[in-house]
């Protein structure tokens, strides 16, 4: 089975080549989007799960969902207003 991170390593390197035609700022924004989005997905889930299995429920777990989760919609919504800016 293949990592999910793996995924999305190939999925941010299809967008990038898949953004090349757009205008400068739209490419930048909506790579910036991904970039946000993919942070939170994979690094700061990461970390909240190592300390879920080391310490179980706890508020620095509740804390780091919520910035996972903040992560994850601050990216949706750049790049909902990159897609309203075209």
């Amino acid at each position: 089975m293949i990592p999910g991170s793996f995924v999305a390593l190939g999925l941010i390197v299809v967008a990038a080549w898949l953004t090349r035609p757009l205008a400068r700022w739209q490419r930048l924004g909506a790579l910036s989007a991904a970039g946000i989005f993919f942070t939170g997905a994979l690094v700061v889930e990461s970390l909240t799960g190592a300390l879920f299995k080391g310490t179980g429920s706890s508020l620095l777990y509740v804390m780091l969902q919520v910035v996972e989760e903040g992560m994850e919609f601050t990216g949706e919504a750049v790049m909902f207003l990159v897609a309203l800016e075209s």
